[in-house]
């Protein structure tokens, strides 16, 4: 008997992009720099030994990355961001997040102005504590709702919408976290029979 969704126990996958290998950095020789609006850098995060990268309103960092192989196209894809906060005050910045699909030898348009789906992050107040490390609620990207079974790729750009009264620079940004539902072994297994059937070697 094959092996369904509805016979095991619901599980979580996940996934974690740190801001270092987003790829919509440039290396112009001295910084790596976002080739998104805005411009901004990497640099070390305070008090510590890893970089972030500085962000004011408006600015904005692109990543592309596989669509996860046990990812279940039909159900959700949740997001939160991970930031650094450098300053004491209750400040409550805003993000914005659009995600992309692209299938194998489908055009590779700008995406972030035809992006599939916008996402807006609900405000997230700050801790005073100077620095300290600061996370979005878990928000739905609704990507099942514009999934196909031929897509690939996701791209996605996060921009910094609102400073929410920080000053510029304060807002760091770490990362991004996704959490989806896995697949169960049957449905998975056809899927990637009919991605090598696609894609020989």
């Amino acid at each position: 008997m094959p092996i369904r969704d509805r016979h095991i126990s619901w599980k979580a996958g996940r996934l974690w992009r740190p801001i270092q290998s987003f790829a919509g950095f440039d290396d112009n020789g001295t910084n790596q720099i976002s080739l998104s609006q805005g411009t901004s850098t990497l640099e070390p995060l305070t008090t510590s030994e890893i970089s972030g990268m500085i962000m004011t309103t408006a600015d904005e960092i692109c990543d592309i990355f596989p669509i996860p192989w046990d990812m279940n196209r039909d159900k959700k894809m949740l997001a939160r961001i991970y930031f650094q906060h450098a300053a004491a005050g209750a400040d409550t910045p805003g993000f914005i997040m659009t995600s992309k699909f692209w299938a194998k030898q489908q055009a590779m348009d700008e995406f972030v102005a035809g992006a599939d789906k916008s996402t807006t992050f609900a405000d997230h107040t700050c801790s005073t504590t100077n620095p300290s490390l600061e996370v979005t609620v878990w928000t739905d990207l609704s990507w099942e709702d514009y999934l196909t079974n031929l897509d690939i790729l996701a791209a996605i750009s996060v921009e910094l919408n609102a400073l929410g009264s920080a000053s510029a620079d304060e807002i760091k940004l770490m990362g991004i976290e996704y959490a989806y539902e896995i697949e169960a072994t049957d449905k998975i297994r056809r899927r990637i029979a009919r991605e090598i059937a696609r894609n020989p070697v």
